[in-house]
């Protein structure tokens, strides 16, 4: 694939949010990589409620957590380091529920 200069004008990220369930949010390697190489940053906005999030995010990848937990909790066990090229701002509430995000 030859690399292109693009220009993010909408982002639609998956469904983020569960209920009584849970939801594993990643993609294969190539995937991940064609978007990596697309994009610097995307936002995602998450609610879980009595149930659970997993995000996989590529190594490289910075995450910003910006969820607010309610009798819950969201744990980033991802490998990027804040001053990563590529960033993850997640958002979002998690009632008695979590959020789990890893590399």
């Amino acid at each position: 694939m030859k690399a292109a200069d693009v220009k993010l004008v909408n982002f639609f990220g998956p469904p983020t949010e569960t209920n009584f369930g849970g939801a594993h949010l990643s993609g294969s390697q190539a995937a991940c990589k064609a978007a990596c190489d697309a994009f610097e940053g995307a936002v995602l906005d998450v609610f879980a409620m009595w149930g659970g999030i997993e995000i996989t995010v590529p190594p490289d990848w910075a995450v910003s957590n910006r969820v607010v937990p309610i009798m819950g909790g969201a744990d980033d066990k991802s490998s990027g380091t804040q001053d990563s090229r590529h960033r993850l701002v997640l958002r979002g509430f998690v009632v008695m529920g979590g959020v789990e995000i890893k590399t």
